[in-house]
């Protein structure tokens, strides 16, 4: 990026996150979600215990069922979230096309810009960019759309 002098760029992701569909629970007869962590640990305990028993069984609803079953059917996982932090710069064409692909699918954009639409050509001569430019790098790169 055109600024004269090093610029940062930063663009940290969080994994995925695995949870409980809870939609899904009364669909196969189960109760709410709430406890099936301490369920689940002391199922595994159990299971070590109990010889002849396939491990990992756990009885809901007055069901046995493996935790292998449960987690195909129930558990859901979901991308992270995302965050691009940009340092003032020239946001001129060829940076707008740089740029826009790196940011396709980000959660949230923070960029530090001080110049109103009123003062873009000061901001160009000063080699930064106006909030206008940096609400249409968002738009362009779909920032915060799924």
């Amino acid at each position: 990026m055109d600024h004269h002098t090093p610029v940062a760029r930063l663009h940290p992701g969080e994994k995925p996150r695995a949870h409980i569909a809870t939609e899904r629970l009364a669909a196969l007869g189960l109760p709410p979600a709430r406890g099936w962590g301490a369920s689940r640990r002391r199922a595994r305990r159990r299971a070590r215990r109990e010889r002849g028993r396939p491990r990992g069984e756990i009885e809901v609803g007055g069901a046995r069922r493996t935790l292998a079953e449960l987690r195909a059917a129930l558990i859901v996982e979901t991308p992270g979230d995302s965050l691009a932090y940009l340092t003032d710069f020239l946001l001129d064409g060829a940076a707008m096309e740089r740029l826009v692909p790196v940011l396709g699918g980000v959660g949230t954009v923070v960029c530090e810009c001080q110049y109103r639409a009123a003062d873009a050509a000061l901001a160009a001569r000063h080699r930064h960019m106006a909030a206008p430019q940096v609400a249409e790098l968002a738009r362009r790169a779909g920032v915060g759309r799924d």
